[in-house]
């Protein structure tokens, strides 16, 4: 009953935001994240799977095009020194957490905190203010359902790294309606039974074992688990009748980078020269499969994450975060497409944007932009750095509010134009409900 006394509540504040000329909220907001995902990370991608640049579903002229800075509390960013200082750019990074915080709550918070203020102050969660504005709630990922991204639109800790606890209240306390990514306790990642025997470590990312053994009792908890891929791939495919879902792909940590062949010395290798797991889902069938859970209603809040690029560039291992973009850009498609067919962009806003830049992605020896090599062949470049950077991100935007966004960008960079701040999308998204 929650959501349709919400859902009354809103209809009248729109009805009266009609009667005063104001254009009534966007019905749906989706927020998609490329975890890691800086420029250069976009520009391989788009080389890779077309062989020239600009001709990405969201490299349109219906998309908004701005940058985005990224660090943590007490942080800055120069632009003059950001250009000119090669050692500047790898200082005062912010971290997932603190991102995922600042793009959730408009403030930003210290590194490892997640929906807490500098001081531990409770701040408002993108989920919180969804719900109480009427808006059902969605949270997606290709890493662990309780990593730091996903964590920061619900959870309220002082740690990150606290994932028991953080599963237990995204789970059991918050009002989000659909989860879905890795974490799963009996698989690792290739698919193959969980050796871990340390019972905690094993179950961390779903809250315990007596809690991931309570929510496969949908009387108890209320959530409907899926597992199989076919199973996601059915969701994506029709509506599945308002229940709240808890998508657990068999993969202990990411659906892909962490698969067999990779491991910390990994460099240049192909995409694809491992063949990709079968048996978990792509990030499109997440996505659309969340949508369909929750669009039967008065409007949603959907937060999508391309997570694994950031986990390969702490790697090094360029081919599969081109894999990942490949992945991510396949995502954002379908999602384009589902509006166009379903939806309307006159109530809607999608936005697609990182939380941090990850390894310094470069061209051959360190230049700025990497270089085309054609489609199917990784572009020449490579990582600088295996750490986050406080580099701008990009932006890309389309649909209501937009216009909003382009007046927070009020700041200049030599190199990537307009920019805001990560907290001002957060600012940016509440500010279409006064």
């Amino acid at each position: 009953m929650k959501y349709r006394v919400y859902g009354v509540a809103f209809a009248l504040l729109a009805t009266m935001a009609v009667g005063t000329a104001q254009a009534a909220p966007p019905k749906v907001v989706i927020l998609m994240i490329g975890d890691g995902m800086g420029f250069n990370q976009v520009l391989a991608g788009g080389y890779y799977q077309n062989g020239e640049a600009g001709k990405l579903p969201y490299e349109t002229p219906d998309f908004v095009r701005l940058a985005v800075s990224t660090y943590a509390a007490r942080g800055s960013y120069d632009p003059e020194k950001a250009w000119s200082d090669p050692a500047y750019i790898n200082k005062g990074c912010t971290d997932s957490a603190a991102a995922a915080t600042a793009l959730s709550t408009g403030v930003k918070t210290k590194n490892g905190q997640l929906g807490l203020g500098p001081d531990g102050e409770r701040l408002e969660s993108m989920a919180d203010f969804m719900h109480a504005h009427g808006r059902a709630v969605g949270l997606v990922t290709t890493v662990p359902i309780t990593h730091a991204t996903p964590a920061g639109f619900a959870a309220h800790q002082m740690s990150r790294g606290h994932y028991t606890d953080i599963a237990k209240e995204m789970l059991l306390e918050s009002p989000v309606r659909v989860i879905m990514g890795g974490g799963h306790p009996d698989f690792d990642d290739d698919g193959k039974a969980n050796g871990e025997t340390d019972e905690a470590e094993r179950y961390q990312y779903v809250g315990g074992r007596e809690t991931w053994e309570m929510l496969h009792d949908p009387a108890r908890s209320g959530w409907k688990v899926i597992q199989e891929p076919a199973e996601f791939k059915a969701l994506a495919e029709k509506a599945a009748g308002g229940e709240r879902v808890l998508g657990v792909m068999r993969s202990y940590s990411t659906s892909q980078v962490a698969r067999a062949g990779h491991d910390d010395n990994l460099r240049d290798d192909a995409p694809y020269e491992t063949p990709r797991r079968t048996d978990v889902p792509p990030l499109a069938d997440m996505a659309l499969g969340a949508i369909n859970v929750l669009k039967d209603g008065d409007g949603f809040f959907l937060m999508v994450e391309g997570g694994a690029i950031d986990w390969a560039g702490h790697t090094q291992a360029y081919g599969r975060m081109v894999e990942e973009m490949v992945d991510f850009n396949d995502a954002i498609a379908a999602v384009i497409d589902w509006v166009n067919r379903e939806g309307s962009w006159d109530n809607t806003l999608l936005v697609i944007t990182a939380d941090h830049e990850t390894g310094r992605l470069s061209g051959p020896d360190g230049a700025r932009d990497m270089e085309n090599a054609g489609k199917g062949v990784l572009p020449k470049g490579g990582y600088q750095a295996k750490g986050h950077t406080n580099s701008l991100v990009p932006l890309f935007a389309r649909g209501q509010g937009t216009d909003i966004l382009k007046k927070y960008a009020d700041e200049q960079d030599p190199v990537r134009g307009a920019y805001l701040d990560n907290t001002e999308i957060a600012k940016a998204i509440r500010d279409l409900w006064k």
